[in-house]
């Protein structure tokens, strides 16, 4: 029921709607034995939820038909079962395949929900043979022998799910091709890939309303337009409070001296890769102190003793501030961790990314 709950909060409203005289209906039968007697919830904001119970393994659930797109969710708590739904006139059936997947389909191959179904059968068609190949691994690395072999291993999962990711993509991009103006294309912008934040943005701007008026979709556009206002030539951003959450606030500007290059390292005691940099930043802080100074931002924690413990666990001695609110992150526009971003005496990002590698270059060739 907390999972049920939680949906609630995500469905993705993308437009204001009516209700109009149409109905949709959605079937189920022949389900499992154990849901006999499971609620089934359709939710959809602003039309409210309807729900029906399993009965004989069965059940039938009406709803109503906004005139605008909404994107609902179709729930059922007892079974873990939540797909995303958009209510449309039609009849459709909740149906589930050989691997045990549960979907939603239609005799209508027009109708968005078909689409949408359509869409994920090919993704998982075409990233089959990667799934398996990264069930594998991840059997592998639970009977790894030692740290190098962990990693190694590790290194091939990340790069299935690189490939996998990729795949999925390429599909989502044939599919918003010609359904850009619709609530299916609003939803697989999201799964759009581009070259850089400047790409985005460009996308963004010449997308539907309904890509425009979705809120995750309007957070990452904000998050495009700070990180090209943070990007490689462009001023630094620091005269900003940056509270802790025990009455505590600096700024970033109060770590430029005018001397120094200073480098953020945005992290958090949960990140891995994070973690795997700091002997990295530790040798920095140490060889280069007369000329870099070093600063580690804790962000996206649930509270900052999460972040004080894996400082103190990890030997982080060089400077440090906890950002309760990611205003930072925010204001920079990172939307991954570990990212690093080197800024000159003058106030001006000489490097921004994840790569160590990468950073060390652009030190040398500063002579830092």
């Amino acid at each position: 029921m907390k999972k049920y709950l939680t949906s609630l909060a995500l469905v993705a409203l993308l437009c204001g709607c009516q209700s109009n005289s149409e109905t949709c209906t959605i079937t189920g039968s022949e389900l499992p034995t154990e849901l006999e007697g499971a609620m089934v919830y359709l939710v959809a904001d602003p039309m409210g939820t309807d729900s029906t119970q399993i009965t004989a393994n069965r059940f039938t659930l009406r709803c109503s038909t906004p005139s605008d797109s909404v994107l609902g969710m179709l729930s059922i708590p007892q079974g873990d079962i939540e797909l995303p739904f958009i209510p449309e006139s039609g009849d459709f059936t909740l149906t589930k395949d050989p691997s045990g997947a549960y979907s939603i389909t239609s005799e209508d191959p027009s109708s968005l929900n078909a689409v949408l179904t359509s869409f994920t059968k090919e993704v998982n068609e075409k990233t089959k043979a990667l799934a398996t190949e990264r069930e594998s691994l991840e059997k592998q690395i639970r009977q790894a022998s030692n740290p190098k072999e962990s990693s190694e291993i590790q290194a091939q999962i990340d790069q299935v799910r690189v490939e996998s990711a990729g795949i999925r993509s390429a599909i989502a991009a044939k599919y918003y091709e010609s359904h850009h103006d619709d609530l299916v294309g609003a939803l697989l912008f999201k799964e759009l890939d581009y070259a850089d934040e400047a790409e985005y943005v460009t996308l963004y701007e010449g997308a539907s309303d309904l890509v425009r008026r979705d809120a995750k979709n309007t957070e990452r556009y904000s998050k495009a337009k700070n990180a090209l206002e943070t990007s490689v030539g462009k001023p630094y951003k620091g005269d900003f409070e940056i509270p802790d959450g025990e009455g505590e606030s600096v700024m970033l500007s109060d770590y430029m001296d005018g001397k120094r290059y200073l480098l953020l390292d945005f992290w958090a005691s949960w990140c891995v890769y994070c973690r795997q940099a700091m002997p990295g930043l530790k040798q920095l802080s140490e060889e280069h102190s007369k000329t870099l100074r070093v600063l580690s931002i804790g962000v996206r924690e649930k509270s900052k003793a999460d972040n004080d413990r894996a400082r103190e666990s990890l030997g982080i001695n060089w400077e440090t501030i906890f950002d309760k609110d990611n205003v930072s992150y925010d204001a920079y526009g990172v939307l991954g961790i570990p990212t690093l971003i080197l800024i000159s005496p003058e106030g001006e990002v000489v490097f921004r990314g994840y790569q160590p590698a990468k950073l060390l270059e652009i030190i040398t060739e500063l002579d830092l």
